[in-house]
């Protein structure tokens, strides 16, 4: 993510990038914002694991799992 900032400020055309990683950039205007028509989907990460040998509770508990 670091280049992809990296050659956005160098005009090495766009990047979309989390804006929490921009926030100095944006509020110095060395980046700008890009409003867009639609808003992009909102993304999701599964997990698949085996039941023998299932994560410990912790990483279950961080995770949030949810069985299907």
């Amino acid at each position: 993510m670091d280049m992809l900032i990296e050659f956005a400020k160098m005009g090495i055309g766009i990047s979309y990038v989390v804006k929490q990683f921009v926030a100095k950039e944006l509020q110095t205007g060395s980046l700008i914002e890009i409003q867009l028509s639609k808003p992009i989907p909102k993304r999701e990460i599964g997990f698949i694991y085996n039941e023998i040998q299932p994560f410990n509770e912790n990483i279950l508990r961080f995770i949030n799992i949810k069985k299907v």
